[in-house]
């Protein structure tokens, strides 16, 4: 999706890279109003492109850079998954999940079991 646009996790087109998707919506960080800029993606593409066999889904909140007087913050967040692929049910239940998180915090956070994935 070009650009920072906020658009309702529920009004996303269905994304045509089945793997990997960026969108935006508005949340809360830190007491603040934010505006997400999500990078999420399945485990198995994270696994083919970093050649990396072992993965636990993630959340990782990168460092905020900068801000315009005024405006919301925008924090870049990059989210791994173990789906199949990423539609807009996922989509929605990954807004859901982050909006709902109390303990969000800067840096990565892991959790569940491992996944192991065959590396081609």
């Amino acid at each position: 999706m070009p650009g920072n646009s906020v658009v309702p996790a529920a009004k996303l087109p269905e994304p045509t890279v089945k793997h990997q998707i960026e969108f935006s919506f508005e949340g809360a960080f830190e007491a603040r109003e934010v505006i997400w800029h999500c990078h999420l993606s399945t485990l198995a593409s994270i696994a083919r492109r970093s050649q990396q066999r072992r993965l636990r889904q993630f959340i990782e909140i990168l460092p905020l850079t900068g801000t315009i007087a005024n405006e919301k913050p925008t924090l870049t967040i990059m989210v791994g998954l173990n789906v199949t692929g990423i539609d807009s049910a996922v989509i929605e239940k990954t807004t859901i999940m982050i909006r709902n998180y109390k303990r969000l915090h800067y840096g990565r956070h892991e959790y569940g079991e491992i996944f192991e994935f065959a590396i081609e």
